[in-house]
């Protein structure tokens, strides 16, 4: 249909079935393209209504969460880094340490300082939340 509403697109053409192949190529990958954005978009257009009926996270939570990100960026980055490749990302400390470029004990002190620092910053919080 393209070639027929645009019939003199092939006038500079020299081998016409490698141009009607390339045609039909590029029109099935434009409609896969296509497709996959509409399903992405019915994804998270069905995923923003089940929000709408989700239930309020409890404020505890919320607030403690709030407290850890607050706490996690207080950490400097050496340390920072290092917490949340062991704990977010699941790394070994040798994966940590050769990501960071430091020894796997060097990682392992990062891992152990930063996490005491969460432990002071964040220990009144989970006190009040807790009782």
């Amino acid at each position: 249909m393209k070639i027929a509403r645009n019939h003199g697109c092939l006038g500079g053409v020299e081998n016409e079935k490698a141009f009607l192949f390339r045609v039909a190529r590029n029109t099935a990958l434009d409609h896969s393209r296509r497709s996959a954005t509409r399903t992405r978009h019915y994804r998270a257009l069905a995923g923003a209504c089940a929000d709408l009926f989700a239930r309020e996270a409890d404020p505890d939570t919320v607030g403690f969460q709030r407290a850890l990100a607050r706490a996690l960026g207080d950490l400097p980055e050496k340390q920072r880094s290092v917490v949340y490749l062991k704990l977010w990302e699941d790394e070994t400390f040798g994966q940590i340490g050769e990501i960071c470029g430091v020894s796997s004990n060097t990682a392992a002190s990062r891992f152990r300082y930063g996490i005491e620092k969460l432990r002071a910053h964040l220990r009144p919080i989970y006190n009040e939340i807790t009782e």
